[in-house]
């Protein structure tokens, strides 16, 4: 839960640092559908029939070593995953300019999902997903803390 609120933090002190009008711009429904389902599709695709309770392994309390692992295993490919997100979105802004190369005026569209892609796919994986990796492992060491004692 301390890694949501740390991420909105984060994005509530980018948001009062360039002002609100400036923050309407990072808004892309496109570049996130991107992301977002590049990261879930892939995930699913990779645990296959083993999908288990992620969300519940993720923050939740569980105590199972092998559930920490999977919930780590998740988190890795899951930050993988959204980094080819941010380039494929990237490729994808770039073919929408390389479209409109005859008129300079129109590269804005492309651009705009380049760079937001790239940005929308480093906010997950590392503002997010990478946390949370953190998070679990700290967990799992700690569990082999209490096991020597």
């Amino acid at each position: 839960m301390h890694i949501l609120l740390g991420f909105l933090l984060l994005v509530v002190l980018v948001i009062l640092g360039v002002g609100i009008q400036p923050v309407t711009y990072l808004i892309d429904p496109a570049s996130g559908i991107i992301v977002g389902v590049m990261m879930i599709t892939a995930c699913m695709a990779s645990f296959g029939p083993r999908r288990k309770r992620i969300l519940s392994i993720l923050f939740g309390k569980t105590t199972d070593r092998q559930e920490l692992l999977y919930g780590m295993a998740v988190c890795g490919r899951g930050r993988t995953y959204c980094i080819a997100g941010g380039v494929l979105g990237t490729l994808i802004g770039c073919l929408i300019m390389l479209r409109k190369f005859d008129d300079p005026a129109a590269f804005g569209p492309g651009m705009a999902l380049m760079l937001l892609t790239q940005l929308y796919a480093l906010m997950l994986g590392y503002g997010i997903l990478l946390p949370l990796y953190l998070s679990l492992r700290r967990r799992l060491d700690d569990l082999g803390d209490d096991a020597e004692a």
